[in-house]
């Protein structure tokens, strides 16, 4: 955007106050929603609306879903290159039990952007979600080679692995994992079900 009002409500966004997830997802909404109102060529905040949405959606306001796959669909037809504007879209429509539509659009995001840690993630998600567990692993392995400290990266990497029935390569990956990320309850979780 060239606009530095949109951009600072934007940034705002980012650290959106409130006394629970939700409250705290609502009001960044509201400032992303201000911020395309000033420019509504801003697609990165579209993207941005997409995930929070989906966000509200996964705290239990389905409602949410649909207005997260509009702000997708947003976003893509300012920039029909932005990784983060089919990230946003793949999530909604997985969380809608969509996900012949989702995994292209994951797919498009990391292809767009190879380096981008939280689709891959995302992708490596959906790829488990439909059974794919082989293809997970090679989009969870190269999410943890970019950022090996990043939150959950362990657990979605683990996931994969454990699905594979590869019990000794799993047990070995997970404590080591665990031993990185002590507060991670859920590496813990899959060490148990081993």
């Amino acid at each position: 955007t060239s606009s530095v009002a949109a951009y600072e409500l934007f940034v705002r966004a980012r650290t959106a106050p409130g006394k629970t997830n939700e409250d705290r997802l609502r009001a960044r909404i509201d400032l992303l929603n201000r911020a395309v109102a000033i420019d509504p060529q801003f697609a990165e905040a579209y993207s941005d609306i997409a995930n929070a949405y989906y966000f509200l959606g996964a705290y239990g306001d389905r409602s949410a879903l649909a207005r997260g796959v509009e702000a997708g669909n947003n976003a893509l037809k300012i920039d029909p290159e932005l990784a983060s504007g089919f990230r946003g879209l793949a999530l909604n429509l997985n969380e809608m039990g969509r996900l012949r539509e989702a995994l292209p659009a994951y797919l498009k995001a990391v292809t767009l952007n190879p380096s981008y840690g939280a689709g891959l993630v995302d992708f490596a998600h959906g790829l488990m979600t439909a059974g794919r567990y082989d293809e997970a692993l090679k989009y969870a392995l190269r999410a943890r080679q970019l950022n090996p400290n990043a939150r959950g990266g362990g657990y979605h990497l683990g996931v994969a692995l454990v699905q594979l029935d590869d019990d000794a390569r799993s047990e070995r990956f997970l404590t080591a994992a665990a031993a990185r990320s002590p507060s991670d309850s859920r590496l813990q979780l899959l060490l148990a079900f081993l």
